[in-house]
């Protein structure tokens, strides 16, 4: 059985720039993102913890999500609970380093490392007029 409720409409002759476009590619787009942000949001309720969400845009058009620092505000990708806290924090926040650079630096290196750090100081220091 056909469905005529179109019988009473009148059609003019519209351009297609003038009439509303509904496009089904852009309908998927807007219900993937909505779900996509809506699991994640879920996910992270379920772990227990406050931790807020924001998102950038990306040179394709897309949508990145980062989670935002309870402590620092800062975007990030990553966050880090080291044993015995219960917070997940950045990197920055729990003052977290990597394995690799607190044992592959000789003495000499800490020495350099130490040196241009001086030098980074003072030229700070010199631009601002002290």
């Amino acid at each position: 059985m056909k469905n005529n409720n179109f019988k009473s409409i009148q059609f003019n002759n519209f351009a297609v720039e003038e009439c509303e476009r509904i496009n089904i590619d852009g309908l998927i787009e807007k219900v993937k993102n909505s779900l996509k942000e809506s699991l994640l949001k879920l996910e992270i309720e379920g772990l227990g913890k406050d931790i807020k969400l924001t998102s950038s845009k990306t040179g394709n058009g897309g949508k990145r999500y980062w989670f935002l620092c309870p402590k620092c505000g800062r975007r990030m990708g990553t966050l880090y609970k080291p044993p015995g806290t219960n917070l997940p924090l950045c990197r920055r926040c729990h003052k977290l380093s990597y394995l690799l650079a607190k044992h592959h630096r000789s003495p000499q290196e800490e020495h350099i490392k130490f040196i241009k750090s001086l030098t980074k100081s003072r030229g700070r220091t010199s631009k601002a007029g002290f």
